[in-house]
């Protein structure tokens, strides 16, 4: 029997390895504030470790009058910056939508809860754990007392997935930029990555044909009276229904069905054969995902049919959003004998038309009555 492994992300996704000093620092029991030294801090150390060797032997008190002085902007800088980190929190604003590939914006809202006191240069940003995400932090200058204020963290992630942040990390360097005090909130988040959506200006609709259009029970804005309802305020007076309203002694609207639609179901078997198959396969979930929203576009209603489960054929953003957060969450079923070898996929029910989408050169996918196979090569065309 064929060993069949399951995995939530792809390969190329990987995670950091932390090490337990690191692993440590995150630890807020232990370590409310994290310091470090900047570049500059490092610098003035030196100087002050210099002045004081100077100081100590010589006995000059001009030394040990700027030995002093320079002590005291470390206690300042290190009691400033703690100032401006305690009292603050942050909260995250709704789910952002991520693409692979593209720069997305993460909104959050950083709250000063200090009476009096006012937050300076505070620089906030995510704690991912993974490989290859492209992250520019967010910088506020000034947040006042009993105050809050948004910023935006700009994200880039590698691929499609799912990832889980650790959690919100704010520092900062204020007043003099010695130290970089931080501070981390284990607030997690999972973050939902769409596969990436290409044009397809190659496809060409063909014009409906009478039998293949499905017509919607529901209400809409078609040709057809669908049935009739109390007129509201704001319904046009176009819609008034005049005969039955004189004999009904109200206002009586129309309401029309929604117009038909052509159904087109994508079957997409997510197996390989072997790790070394999965950047071929992860082009060939942005070319399903490009396909899709291509026909969306053009008023159709799509349907997808994975190992991962089933989407029944519909349109409209919120089937595009579906159908993109499927993709996105897709697993990869690996087995040696490729498609072929696990139970075979199949469009449900009578449908217009069927696209099969597979990254191999194995088409015995389980069903002979296909309308279309798609091979995304290395390329990432069809061939």
């Amino acid at each position: 029997m064929t060993s069949t492994v399951r995995t939530d992300l792809p390969v190329t996704a990987k995670r950091k390895t932390l090490k337990w000093r690191e692993r440590l620092m995150r630890s807020n029991r232990l370590f409310p504030r994290k310091l470090k030294l900047t570049r500059e801090g490092k610098f003035f150390v030196f100087i002050t470790s210099g002045v004081g060797f100077a100081a100590i032997n010589t006995g000059n008190n001009l030394m040990y009058l700027v030995l002093g002085m320079m002590l005291s902007l470390i206690i300042v800088s290190g009691i400033l910056s703690d100032l401006s980190l305690r009292g603050v929190e942050v909260v995250r604003e709704g789910s952002p939508l991520f693409t692979a590939g593209h720069t997305g914006v993460l909104k959050v809202f950083i709250t000063n809860h200090k009476r009096w006191l006012s937050s300076f240069s505070i620089e906030t940003e995510e704690v991912l754990d993974y490989e290859g995400i492209s992250q520019v932090p967010s910088h506020t200058l000034l947040i006042g007392a009993k105050k809050s204020e948004s910023a935006f963290i700009h994200l880039k992630f590698p691929v499609r997935g799912q990832y889980e942040s650790s959690g919100i990390a704010l520092a900062t360097s204020f007043p003099f930029s010695l130290f970089r005090k931080s501070r981390y909130f284990p607030v997690s988040e999972l973050f939902v990555v769409y596969p990436p959506i290409f044009s397809e200006d190659d496809l060409k609709f063909p014009q409906k044909e009478r039998g293949l259009d499905q017509s919607l029970a529901q209400i809409g804005r078609g040709g057809d009276i669908y049935g009739v309802k109390d007129h509201r305020p704001g319904d046009s007076v176009r819609d008034i229904h005049w005969k039955v309203t004189a004999r009904r002694g109200r206002l009586i609207a129309k309401e029309y069905d929604r117009p038909s639609m052509r159904a087109v179901w994508f079957v997409f078997p997510n197996v390989v054969r072997s790790e070394s198959e999965i950047a071929a396969f992860e082009r060939a979930v942005v070319r399903v995902a490009s396909l899709a929203v291509a026909y969306l576009d053009n008023s159709y209603q799509v349907g997808l049919v994975t190992y991962d489960g089933v989407l029944p054929p519909d349109a409209g953003p919120r089937q595009r959003s579906r159908l993109l957060h499927h993709l996105a969450c897709l697993s990869t079923v690996v087995s040696e004998g490729g498609p072929s070898a696990v139970a075979p996929l199949a469009a449900p029910g009578n449908v217009a038309e069927t696209i099969w989408v597979t990254h191999t050169d194995n088409h015995h996918l389980g069903a002979a009555d296909n309308n279309q196979t798609i091979r995304v090569g290395k390329s990432g065309l069809a061939v």
